[in-house]
């Protein structure tokens, strides 16, 4: 079972689905209804470098993280410096890239990167363009480190209710 799955697998069990895959160890996470998409968005801003095969690289910024994909925003340069040449298939979808980025935890950073693809772009006017983008793989480290960033995101700190 790829990384990928296995994080997705233990989150779904974590948050009330079922799964066949023993979950970490932890507190157990709010409900899967809480979230809209199915998983929790943590908000995470911080450039995140995006190549494709070939070469080309460019620099987006990130928007949030979740188990199963990012969101990036990026301008009309750094877009085109990825495309291939004859732009992506019809729906925005299919462009495979590997993804790089800094993930904050337990009070220190932590190296990720996940081979991807591009799941949708969509203009933002002036400001460039979102990109949402998938994860198809990564090693069971980055996916370890993914689920503990998102639940040390979304867990509240110790001692921070008055009482």
């Amino acid at each position: 079972m790829s990384a990928v799955l296995k994080l997705k697998a233990d989150f779904g069990e974590r948050v009330g689905q079922s799964a066949d895959l023993e979950p970490l160890p932890g507190p157990p996470l709010l409900a899967r209804w809480d979230f809209p998409r199915g998983y929790p968005r943590v908000g995470l801003e911080g450039p995140v470098q995006i190549s494709v095969s070939g070469g080309r690289a460019a620099a987006a910024r990130l928007v949030d993280v979740s188990p199963d994909c990012i969101e990036a925003i990026c301008d009309r340069a750094t877009l085109h410096r990825v495309m291939p040449p004859g732009g992506l298939p019809r729906g925005g979808g299919g462009l495979e890239i590997l993804v790089r980025m800094t993930l904050p935890l337990y009070g220190d950073t932590e190296e990720f990167h996940a081979r991807c693809e591009v799941g949708y772009i969509r203009p933002m006017g002036r400001a460039g363009f979102t990109l949402g983008i998938v994860f198809k793989a990564m090693s069971a480290a980055n996916a370890h480190g993914l689920q503990a960033f998102i639940e040390e995101s979304l867990i509240p700190e110790q001692g921070s209710a008055s009482g």
